[in-house]
């Protein structure tokens, strides 16, 4: 009888006999090695066309990686009762067939430390079947989307160093037991208990490849592209054009970076049928709502690999302190900080555009795709097509706001050079922008040429007028919700409305856990105010700090 917790499929979005045929039954099988000219013979799992999907999956992997990831889904399949006739892979097999993939230039090294390290080129690509590619890049953004992380550090676990070696530990191995039942699901037997979260990796693959996350903690060399570490092993691979000396990287680059087929990007931009969003609505703070359009797993995935992968080193002006990572500012920039530029000003003009996202059309994308010199012509058409939906930045994709910033540079620029010509400072927080100075003439001729170089060509923004006006040193001045009369604070009604709050959990303890993970947000806010009283934050500490 089995004594141990069961463990969390790792894929947990998907059954588990779905995945586990599409990898082994749909792969494995007689009928689909016999379109791969194999014969279904006992020990095929160890085949170079089967090491090859697992590799493209896993990409970049070691012949130790694989081997650790196939004998799983070979114990996997025998606990599901899968008669496939199968023998367990052996490392030396899983070792041979990456060095002969790479003799026939399936494969490409793209790491030596702490193992060596391999990535599917074009050649790959073009050698797996039909069936067998769809198996790989559905799995593979499957596995980007967050699981890969979780089981690559198990596979990993105590096995650094030479490839083939001992079996995996013995907490991977627990999973075959367990191998299925998503988060609290009864599935196929209501007598099992409910599973428990998968302990956090140390190493998050994803992470360990963007270069712009905070979790890129892993002692593994981070690359560039995801896949690949240069232009140079891309071009190996067969995803560049142009000469030697002026690399740009090609749609095919792009997908083997992505580690997925250029067939499959294309389809992610099939918008007949919207089935690549979903679309719901959220209030808006000042009533009615706003309609958010998230991307699926599959395009989410790709967006975020385009934001980190592409995006992320194009620079954005000094001004802007919206949707910039510190990493890339040098310093950190938010709402607060936008404000804070603007304290005890005479006279403040504000500008807000109306539906921002949806104001950005395609050839706007279009444009800021062209500045990217990484890229070559058809990659950039690519990268637009999968980053807008109905023409227009959708609200909710994560290429969208770094997007923005992109479109906006010239604009931020001459606004930026006007504004110091007369004394004046200007900023932009997505879509509200602030002109502040001691002139109330000179703050309104710059918030026209504002308006007119927002509305006029190439942007033909539309400007929210409800929302845009200039403010006096006798009105209450509010930027991106910070009060800039005299101190940047939040509002006075929302400092009251929190005080209380914690009064009252200080008074009721089930109160103070009902709303701890709240009230620990907003003492969070306020703490990044430089100007907000410390003794009021201490005393909030206090509350919450009891049990």
């Amino acid at each position: 009888m089995r004594t141990e917790e069961p463990t969390v499929w790792p894929f947990p979005s998907v059954k588990r006999r779905t995945l586990l045929r599409a990898l082994l039954y749909g792969a494995a099988s007689g009928a689909a090695l016999g379109t791969l000219g194999l014969s279904p013979r006992a020990g095929e799992l160890a085949s170079e066309e089967i090491v090859l999907t697992m590799l493209g999956i896993l990409q970049p992997a070691s012949a130790e990686e694989v081997f650790c990831i196939l004998e799983l889904l070979h114990d996997a399949a025998a606990a599901e009762g899968m008669a496939l006739d199968l023998e367990r892979p052996r490392a030396g097999e899983i070792s041979e067939a990456v060095e002969a993939l790479q003799r026939q230039g399936a494969i490409l090294p793209v790491q030596a430390n702490p193992v060596r390290r391999y990535s599917m080129t074009a050649a790959g690509n073009r050698r797996l079947s039909p069936r067998l590619r769809a198996t790989r890049d559905t799995t593979r953004l499957f596995l980007l989307h967050g699981p890969r992380a979780r089981i690559m550090e198990m596979s990993r676990e105590g096995r650094e160093g030479e490839s083939g070696g001992a079996s995996p530990p013995s907490n991977l191995r627990s999973l075959i037991d367990s191998l299925g039942r998503p988060l609290g699901s009864t599935e196929d037997d209501g007598n099992q208990p409910p599973t428990r979260a998968w302990p956090v990796a140390r190493h998050r693959l994803w992470s360990r490849h963007c270069r712009t996350s905070p979790l890129a903690l892993s002692r593994d060399t981070s690359l560039r592209f995801l896949s690949f570490d240069s232009l140079e092993q891309l071009r190996l691979a067969g995803g560049t054009s142009g000469m030697v000396s002026r690399l740009r990287l090609s749609p095919q680059g792009i997908a083997l970076s992505l580690g997925v087929s250029l067939q499959f990007l294309r389809w992610l931009r099939d918008t007949r049928y919207d089935r690549h969003y979903r679309s719901f609505a959220i209030p808006k703070r000042g009533g009615g709502k706003r309609w958010i359009e998230s991307p699926r797993i599959f395009l989410k995935v790709t967006q975020r690999f385009v934001l980190h992968h592409i995006l992320s080193g194009q620079p954005v002006h000094d001004t802007v302190h919206s949707f910039v990572p510190a990493v890339q500012a040098g310093e950190l920039r938010n709402s607060i900080t936008n404000a804070r530029r603007h304290l005890a000003k005479p006279y403040v003009a504000k500008i807000d555009i109306k539906d921002f996202f949806g104001s950005l059309r395609g050839y706007l994308v279009d444009q800021a795709f062209q500045d990217t010199a990484l890229l070559n012509a058809d990659a950039r058409r690519l990268l637009s097509s999968l980053c807008t939906r109905r023409n227009a930045l959708p609200q909710g994709a994560p290429t969208s706001p770094m997007i923005s910033n992109l479109i906006l540079r010239r604009f931020d620029e001459n606004m930026a050079r006007l504004c110091s010509e007369l004394d004046l400072v200007y900023t932009r927080y997505a879509d509200d922008i602030t002109i502040s100075g001691a002139v109330r003439e000179d703050v309104e001729l710059a918030a026209w040429f504002a308006r007119k170089g927002l509305t006029g060509e190439p942007l033909t923004l539309p400007v929210n007028e409800d929302k845009s006006r200039i403010l006096s040193a006798g009105q209450q001045q509010r930027v991106t919700g910070v009060i800039v009369n005299e101190r940047g604070l939040p509002p006075r009604r929302m400092r009251r409305r929190v005080r209380a709050m914690f009064h009252q959990a200080a008074l009721d303890p089930a109160r103070l856990r009902e709303e701890r993970a709240r009230l620990g947000g907003y003492l969070a806010y306020f703490r990044a105010f430089p100007d907000y009283p410390s003794g009021e934050l201490a005393r909030y500490a206090r509350v919450l700090a009891q049990k």
